[in-house]
């Protein structure tokens, strides 16, 4: 898209929406604002393409696109000190940005391909985050039926949406595995995103017709940080899809009441992941919990249930599965709560610390030397013991596997 194809639908959004073509450039976010520089224009890409080369791989391409994009929302990038008025007008905005779309589209560049298909209501938040053009976000006029009529997102919802995007995905692609980037997606939904408990309750008491839309949509993640059953699954079935995996989000019943979760395919095999409820109500960011994360239909049927439509494939994966997520938090060493579980004196001070800040419970995690992780919540009115404690190491192990060797606390 040409720099006045793009000005040009910017300011019809702003003279429909009352706001200046400035403002419509810098919604949302501080981080967006131009940077003055001294205008120089011997600086334009056309004459000096290594301007844009952020990633210094001889070439101009989609890559250090999204690095000028990320420069442009205030992120420390790989060669921000290449980044310089690209068409001399004193800033360092998004018109620059527009010159490198330009660039790359001249030179037969190929801008790096979308994995949502056009008609995705998602769509224009991958295509922005992979091309740096904002405008398919502000073009985009997605509507959402409720129980109140219709809404669509404001501008500035629209954009903090886009920065929670581009932070998960960033993070997420720089992951080694299918699985790593999705355990990424699901601790971030998980750490991030709360039960709108407080509209759900309201529903359920008669007082308001339905739980607010947005709470229902992956957008509620990032707008309120609240979302509810299907809130939650539409967000991990977006990022599946950005990032290319096949997911399905499965409406059933949970517990006997309605609810949704999502489906999986990770190395080939399918996995059941409810984040919902890996989210229980109450508890703090920084935690962790996969009782509900890659597993199969024999494990899900034990509180889920009437699923089974013509778009359920069969969960039986197990390679994948929640136990091995659980022993992939022992292999990270920047985990605070991660102890050798024979350090009694720095378990004890550890326990006691996070006790004296006012925690409701902790949740023990011995892993067996085995590699079986086993797992139990404690209330918070229990003291520390070495000896409580030693039973519980003694009573982790078992016949075939009579030994443990670490601990992880995570309180709430």
């Amino acid at each position: 898209m040409s720099r006045d194809s793009f000005v040009k639908k910017i300011s019809i959004f702003a003279l429909m929406s009352g706001l200046s073509f400035a403002s419509v450039l810098m919604i949302g976010s501080e981080k967006v604002e131009a940077a003055t520089i001294p205008s120089s224009s011997s600086l334009d890409i056309e004459g000096n393409i290594y301007n844009a080369d952020l990633n210094g791989d001889g070439s101009v391409d989609s890559a250090d696109l999204v690095l000028f994009k990320r420069y442009l929302l205030g992120y420390d990038i790989e060669g921000a000190e290449k980044i310089q008025d690209m068409n001399g007008d004193g800033t360092i905005d998004i018109s620059d940005m527009l010159k490198i779309i330009s660039y790359i589209g001249d030179n037969g560049g190929v801008v790096e391909k979308c994995n949502l298909d056009r008609n995705d209501t998602y769509y224009p938040y991958e295509y922005a985050y992979r091309t740096g053009d904002v405008g398919a976000i502000i073009k985009s006029g997605q509507t959402y039926g409720n129980a109140y009529g219709v809404d669509s997102l404001s501008l500035s919802q629209k954009y903090k949406v886009y920065q929670g995007v581009c932070d998960v995905m960033d993070q997420a692609l720089d992951k080694d595995s299918e699985f790593e980037a999705e355990r990424f997606v699901h601790d971030y939904l998980v750490n991030n995103c709360d039960y709108d408990t407080e509209n759900y309750q309201k529903y359920i008491d008669g007082k308001i017709k339905d739980v607010p839309w947005i709470s229902h949509m992956a957008e509620g993640v990032f707008i309120n940080k609240l979302a509810v059953c299907d809130g939650y699954a539409s967000a991990f079935k977006m990022f599946m899809d950005m990032l290319g995996v096949d997911c399905k989000l499965i409406e059933g019943l949970g517990n006997g009441g309605s609810h949704a979760w999502n489906e999986v395919e990770i190395d080939g095999s399918w996995y059941m992941v409810d984040v919902t409820w890996d989210d229980p109500i109450g508890t703090s960011n920084n935690s962790f919990n996969y009782s509900y994360f890659n597993i199969t239909d024999e494990q899900l049927r034990k509180d889920h249930s009437d699923y089974e439509d013509e778009d359920y494939v069969p969960a039986n994966g197990t390679k994948y599965g929640s136990d091995y997520a659980f022993r992939c938090l022992f292999t990270d060493e920047a985990n605070p709560n991660y102890f050798l579980d024979t350090q009694y004196d720095e378990i004890e001070a550890y326990y006691r610390k996070k006790k004296a800040e006012g925690v409701s419970s902790v949740e023990v995690y011995i892993l067996r030397t085995d590699g079986k992780p086993i797992y139990e919540v404690v209330n918070n009115t229990v003291e520390w013991d070495r000896n409580w404690y030693n039973q519980y190491r003694f009573a982790a192990a078992s016949l075939s596997c009579p030994s443990t060797k670490y601990a992880i606390f995570n309180f709430r």
